[in-house]
């Protein structure tokens, strides 16, 4: 998992997460994903709006959802 790229391990991620808590929903704060998958909350939150653009996720406050 170290060796993919920051994106794919975010998405991974955030599907193991939802997948984890049967929910589409994830509780967990920019900060708090960045120290799980081991880059800077910069970065995620980037990745993250990337994301939302595509149509991927949507954010809200702590919360990101898996469309």
């Amino acid at each position: 998992m170290a060796f993919n790229k920051i994106d794919k391990r975010l998405i991974d991620y955030l599907k193991y997460e939802g997948t984890k808590s049967q929910s589409h929903i994830i509780n967990l704060s920019h900060s708090q994903l960045a120290k799980e998958i081991g880059t800077t909350r910069e970065v995620v939150s980037k990745i993250l709006k990337q994301f939302k653009l595509s149509g991927i996720v949507n954010l809200r406050f702590k919360q990101i959802e898996l469309l």
